[in-house]
């Protein structure tokens, strides 16, 4: 009987130490699935975020080389505009000689008056 009785606490203590070691298997099983879990989710994100991103480095690409090929057609503007105002400075500069001379007559006898 004390035979039995120790065989029964031997087993007795293998299975308490079984379910332990069971129980922190689960607990690290469960741990593990949920870290899956989390970087399924994030690889999705960061997927999500490049392929984004790609769209967007695409289209920027796109508008950079559509900006550098409309730079020479500014810049014939841009040269043109600038023929044009100085034609237009030259047009302005011989208003004011025009007026110059009408304003400095009216300016003389403006001054014979007041004197």
């Amino acid at each position: 009987l004390s035979q039995q009785k120790s065989e029964y606490n031997k087993i007795h203590e293998e299975l308490n130490l079984t379910k332990e070691e069971f129980s922190a298997y689960e607990r690290r099983d469960i741990k593990l699935r949920e870290e899956i879990k989390h970087l399924k989710a994030q690889k999705k994100k960061l997927d999500t975020k490049i392929k984004t991103e790609t769209k967007k480095e695409g289209d920027a690409i796109t508008k950079g080389t559509e900006a550098e090929e409309s730079i020479p057609g500014f810049e014939e503007q841009t040269q043109e505009l600038a023929e044009k105002k100085a034609e237009e400075d030259e047009k302005l500069e011989a208003i004011f000689e025009k007026m110059k001379g009408v304003t400095d007559k009216l300016r003389v006898d403006l001054e014979k008056k007041t004197q």
